[in-house]
């Protein structure tokens, strides 16, 4: 969603008193900010300024010159936007139209807490058709730190006729809790009235999928802990539901204290009755046995029925990825599958107290590694799957072992930012070097 950037317009009458010297100055610069050459008006209204902190307009004009200054950088995706906002807020604190900018910009840098606080601080003196921008802002706000209780109630404030995307963003609330026939109703209204706004958010697949598993999941219970909201077939024998809930809730505990993210929001599961309803639901290989797909962690009963170790491993490596994608959201897609997979194979492992079972590298190890932690087919392919998983739960534990998990959450955060040479800024080392260490590492 594009956030509307409030501009503030200054109306220059000719009532200021000045000398000449200042009023030649003073006209430039309302000339200046007229033709949108804020840079060149900041320097002129911050001499006035300096010469006179006491004039009103002239902190008030300063301030919309810093304010219009930075919407016009953030267009072009300056960082330096942030700084002239906060310099406006400084001149003019009580401006509701200035703490809107200045809480759009921390929204894009993703500081979503101090965005809420900007907007909350300001919201009973925002009024019209500035106060459902705020309610908008608000709630994409909470609904990035998966506090969908409060979203919601902020997108309630929302008129769809006036901002159309809240209706998706309604709908997907309802979808993540559950409420699936709820968020097929606003879906459904939303494509309706605004179809080209539901085109651009995908709707249409969306309505399809929500469908799909309305069928299946209207006959399955539900069940909650703390953390989790358990959708599964009651009537399915295989099913130890007691001790599905208990595994969740430790994965919650062990796998974020290890990561060190904790959602707010209980987290959705399905567990299916058969393979076949589950690969029908999810769309993925024969060979899975579970899967987090963005919005819910689905498991085949399958699994629940082997092995108990085996469904417990299965829930704590799908938790894994549930908390990289809570994290990094839209640079989740940045963190190689390797070391992603590697991750929720090795936390598994160490928090459970599995068995790592050795693994030999070939002797053309250098240039298979170099394809390995580049080429994702690896793991998309039947016949290699098996050793890549473990080759990538190896890699992990090797950079643990050798660095420490800390370092390991460092190249985790500048995979997903796609930062320059990540190898290095997190473990001193280039790739190369990685790769030739790791080969020794595994002798």
């Amino acid at each position: 969603m594009k956030t509307t950037i409030l501009i503030l317009f200054l109306f220059f009458g000719s009532s200021l008193i000045f000398c000449a010297p200042d009023r030649a100055k003073i006209n430039k610069a309302y000339r200046l900010l007229n033709s949108r050459n804020y840079k060149q008006a900041i320097e002129l209204l911050e001499e006035l300024y300096d010469d006179d902190e006491n004039n009103i307009n002239i902190r008030n004009t300063l301030a919309t010159a810093y304010n219009n200054f930075a919407t016009q950088l953030r267009r072009q995706k300056n960082t330096e936007s942030f700084e002239y906002y906060e310099k406006a807020l400084k001149l003019s604190p009580s401006q509701p139209a200035l703490r809107f900018n200045y809480a759009s910009s921390l929204y894009d840098l993703g500081k979503y807490e101090d965005a809420i606080y900007q907007l909350e601080y300001s919201y009973g003196k925002i009024t019209g058709s500035n106060r459902q921008q705020a309610d908008m802002l608000l709630g994409l706000s909470y609904f990035k730190l998966n506090d969908y209780s409060r979203s919601g109630y902020y997108f309630d404030e929302v008129e769809p006729s006036k901002t159309p995307a809240v209706y998706f963003y309604k709908g997907f609330i309802k979808y993540k809790l559950g409420e699936i026939d709820e968020a097929i109703t606003i879906w459904k209204e939303f494509a309706s009235k605004h179809p080209g706004q539901a085109s651009r958010f995908k709707v249409a697949n969306w309505l399809k999928k929500a469908q799909t598993e309305n069928k299946v999941e209207k006959k399955f219970s539900k069940d909650t802990t703390s953390h989790f909201m358990v959708n599964c077939d009651v009537e399915d024998k295989k099913v130890d539901l007691n001790f599905i809930l208990t595994a969740f809730e430790e994965a919650y505990y062990d796998v974020g204290r290890a990561l060190e993210i904790y959602p707010k929001n209980r987290i959705p599961v399905v567990i299916y009755s058969s393979h076949k309803q589950y690969r029908n639901a999810t769309n993925s290989p024969e060979w899975t046995g579970g899967l987090w797909d963005g919005t819910k962690i689905r498991i085949p009963s399958s699994i629940c029925k082997s092995d108990k170790k085996v469904l417990e491993h299965t829930i704590f490596h799908e938790y894994v990825h549930l908390l990289f994608s809570t994290k990094y959201e839209k640079q989740y897609r940045g963190i190689p599958i390797w070391l992603n997979e590697g991750c929720a194979e090795y936390f598994s492992h160490s928090l459970l107290e599995e068995d790592i079972k050795p693994l030999k590298l070939t002797r053309n190890a250098k240039n298979s590694l170099n394809s390995f932690f580049d080429n994702p087919a690896y793991f998309k392919n039947a016949k290699t799957a098996r050793s890549a998983y473990r080759l990538a739960l190896h890699s992990v534990r090797f950079i643990v072992e050798n660095y420490g998990n800390n370092s390991l959450l460092k190249l985790i955060d500048n995979m997903a930012n796609r930062k320059k040479r990540p190898f290095y800024n997190s473990l001193n080392c280039n790739k190369a070097d990685f790769i030739d260490a790791f080969i020794e590492f595994m002798k």
